[in-house]
């Protein structure tokens, strides 16, 4: 295992006054202080002190990035640009924590996820939450992504998680969560792109998915564009704003819903009506409000 001491200087934010601390690779992070990596680093794993922050600096941390688990909310903070790469155990997350909130954040670059079970995994039942700024989930061809980003509430902007390099039947997830919200997604070659019970985006951009959306509650959604997708969107109640949604799969829809979908500005080729209590997917008839109904 490295020793960070070649690798990051340190120095304390939260603290009255700053100081340069230990430095840190394969260890925890000081609480309330913010590492800065000097250099890439393959340290096998970092725990975050409560409120620590990471600055990547530009820079590729190989390995995990996770929380205590002591029970505890926490915040914690991951800056880029930079990079965060798994070491090539499929299950493993890039970001791993278990309460409490992380941002993730790419400044005037992009915080890239790769080859990784994971993006970033956190208690999906509740009391975690990710704030995503200017980041990219990517896999590789030796890892498949099992989900990009799997917490309780994902808050995102400028998020793109692109599988292109996966084998179809090695697909993964996009986002899985019980609320997402956000702007300025970009889903590619994924499962299902975003799933949760209540969601509301704007500016979306899927392209190859089985399912670009799957709301089992309720969806608002504006400006989506959805092609080559087996479900575009599918959910008990839908919205949808300034959208388009075209070329499903032979068998495929554009909109599945148990109630009938309020559309404003948007066009779809085919609808259909989702029984939720059905095995599976169970669609039948049509809403008659795309213009192949």
């Amino acid at each position: 295992m490295a020793v960070l001491g070649s690798l990051v200087a340190v120095t304390a934010v939260a603290a009255s006054r700053a100081g340069t601390l230990p430095e840190w690779c394969g260890g925890m992070l000081p609480p309330g202080q913010t590492v800065v990596l000097g250099v890439d680093a393959d340290c096998g794993i970092i725990f975050m002190g409560r409120d620590s922050t990471l600055d990547l600096n530009g820079h590729t941390f190989t390995g995990i990035v996770t929380a205590p688990d002591d029970g505890r909310s926490g915040r914690y903070t991951i800056r880029g640009p930079g990079a965060i790469v798994g070491q090539g155990y499929p299950r493993n997350p890039c970001v791993m924590f278990y309460k409490g909130s992380v941002v993730i954040d790419g400044g005037a670059g992009q915080v890239t996820l790769r080859n990784c079970g994971y993006g970033v995994l956190a208690n999906h039942g509740g009391g975690s939450k990710v704030t995503l700024r200017h980041v990219t989930v990517q896999r590789t061809v030796a890892i498949p992504t099992l989900t990009g980003i799997e917490v309780s509430k994902v808050d995102a902007e400028d998020l793109t998680i692109d599988f292109r390099d996966t084998l179809d039947i090695q697909r993964g997830d996009g986002v899985r969560a019980l609320r997402i919200k956000g702007i300025g997604i970009v889903l590619r070659h994924v499962a299902t792109g975003l799933i949760a019970p209540v969601i509301r985006v704007s500016n979306i951009v899927a392209d190859d998915s089985y399912a670009a959306i799957a709301a089992n509650r309720r969806a608002d959604i504006t400006g989506l564009t959805s092609t080559r997708h087996g479900e575009g969107i599918y959910g008990r109640k839908i919205r949808l704003t300034d959208s388009t949604l075209s070329n499903a799969n032979p068998d495929g829809i554009d909109i599945g819903s148990s109630s009938r979908p309020l559309l404003v500005n948007t066009t779809c080729e085919r609808s259909a009506v989702w029984d939720p209590f059905g095995p599976g997917l169970s669609f039948a008839g049509t809403w008659n409000v795309c213009t192949l109904d």
